[in-house]
């Protein structure tokens, strides 16, 4: 595969597959035969192939089994992917996908976005979060409009709404935020201001973080972050309010292949 895979889900229609975006292609892959298929044709094998329509998909939202909402982050837009047999259409449902980058709130498709890189579902029926640049938006499927939720300072890598749906956590290079839905407000939850790094701690605001790139909630009080820079995972436990550092086995270093650090508690 030429492009990397910079999301992935379980494929609501085919059990046993994950639906991912790799460039401008939306596909599905077997777990158990390994086989790579088109959603063009999700029925017949067939190498993989960009479609011209995309630019570059980095995030999808499966709506239901027949249609993905897709972030084309090149393009500036939010499409959605109808997967049938023999057809394969992606209209437009906000932004203008000509290109041109922006942040311009109201109609959805009189809208502008700034790379827009994940979709995140909302606890409001028809609402979904989509992260940006410097900014987290709202599409309202249902009333077909954009809004604005928060600006940021520096550039948003990935965001996650919690179990209990009650905030929306996102994470820039250095920093943990935690959004919390019914107030609208936003605090800074792990990392020490102005500061990067690699220290673990007792202190969610005296730990540092160094190349944050993306976050996943394990269960309702423990987020995994992954450091790009440092090869690392980071572990956040909610019930201590702890920051520890787990790393993936290493074939280049085995003496080094697993390493803990941090509290015990976690």
């Amino acid at each position: 595969m030429r492009h990397a895979i910079p999301t992935a889900e379980e494929d609501l229609q085919a059990s046993g597959s994950l639906v991912f975006a790799a460039g401008a292609t939306i596909g599905t892959i077997s777990l158990n035969s390994g086989i790579l298929y088109s959603i063009r044709s999700s029925t017949e094998y067939h190498f993989l192939t960009d479609d011209q329509e995309l630019g570059r998909i980095t995030g999808i939202h499966q709506i239901n089994e027949g249609e993905i909402m897709v972030t084309d982050y090149l393009k500036n837009c939010i499409r959605v992917v109808v997967r049938h047999k023999g057809d394969f259409k992606t209209p437009v449902i906000a932004g203008k996908c000509d290109g041109k980058g922006g942040y311009i709130d109201g109609k959805a498709l009189d809208s502008r976005f700034e790379n827009p890189h994940r979709i995140i579902a909302s606890p409001t029926v028809g609402s979904f979060y989509i992260t940006e640049k410097h900014r987290i938006r709202i599409l309202n499927t249902l009333q077909k409009t954009v809004s604005t939720l928060l600006k940021h300072e520096f550039v948003i890598q990935d965001a996650k709404l919690s179990p209990s749906k009650e905030h929306l956590f996102f994470i820039d290079v250095c920093h943990l935020y935690r959004h919390t839905i019914a107030t609208n407000t936003t605090v800074l939850f792990a990392g020490k201001k102005a500061y990067c790094g690699i220290r673990d701690s007792y202190m969610l605001h005296e730990a540092t973080f160094l190349g944050l790139k993306s976050l996943l909630f394990l269960n309702d009080f423990t987020i995994m972050m992954s450091d790009a820079r440092q090869g690392h995972l980071r572990i956040i436990n909610l019930c201590s309010n702890t920051v520890s550092t787990f790393c993936l086995p290493s074939q280049l270093h085995e003496d080094k292949s697993v390493f803990i650090s941090g509290p015990k508690s976690v």
